[in-house]
């Protein structure tokens, strides 16, 4: 199991995440609740993110308000999650990334 880490957003929340494998960098992006521990105790999980790690560095973390993550929230705004994930990309120096998204961390496009 990975080893969960933690950053301090510029907001001032706690958010917990784990890295594996190496490779191209893939961040999962969380759905409406997560729970990083709970994940990786989930047989299937395991198997899903060791097989994507034999070829990629993928990074999960649990939405801030849930799991490990700071739990006082008061913007639930796209634009804070997005926040949230720009200071995670900054703290693991990641210029870029392949991002996976499933439930809600796949919402819709927006077109402009």
């Amino acid at each position: 199991m990975a080893e969960v880490r933690f950053l301090r957003t510029r907001a001032g929340a706690r958010i917990a995440y784990t890295v594996d494998g190496a490779g191209p960098a893939l961040v999962c992006v969380p759905p409406w609740t997560t729970r990083l521990q709970a994940q990786q105790e989930l047989s299937g999980h395991r198997t899903f993110v060791a097989e994507l790690a034999r070829h990629h560095t993928v990074v999960q973390y649990d939405r801030w308000g849930t799991g490990l993550s700071s739990r006082d929230r008061d913007d639930m705004s796209v634009d804070a999650d997005v926040a949230t994930l720009a200071d995670l990309l900054d703290q693991l120096h990641l210029r870029r990334c392949a991002l996976f998204g499933a439930s809600q961390g796949g919402g819709p496009r927006r077109s402009t």
